[in-house]
């Protein structure tokens, strides 16, 4: 991480807000270290049908620990209902948005 200024994580979240599982190590290994004054975002996917009160519980870790890392959250997290397919519009203004910001 160290040889990157801005770092984008995405990850889904599962049942009643849980991480993905091939997540949970590098969520445990992240730190100051790693993070600190790097630029961040983070997406991921959810499902506010059937988890309303877990939509993308993921997406909001994520960004939690970035901040207690002294990391910079340069963009409004990007939270995908469902599908992502018919996100792909949205995800790339997004995308546009961070570049613009760094």
């Amino acid at each position: 991480m160290a040889d990157f200024e801005l770092i984008v994580l995405g990850c889904s979240t599962w049942g009643d807000g849980a991480l993905q599982d091939d997540f949970v190590e590098f969520y445990n290994a992240m730190s100051k270290e790693y993070f600190e004054g790097k630029k961040t975002a983070v997406f991921g996917p959810g499902d506010s049908e059937s988890y309303p009160d877990f939509f993308c519980e993921a997406v909001v870790m994520i960004e939690k620990k970035l901040r207690e890392c002294n990391a910079e959250v340069v963009a409004e997290s990007l939270k995908i209902d469902g599908d992502i397919e018919p996100a792909l519009g949205e995800a790339q203004s997004w995308g546009l948005g961070i570049a613009k910001a760094f």
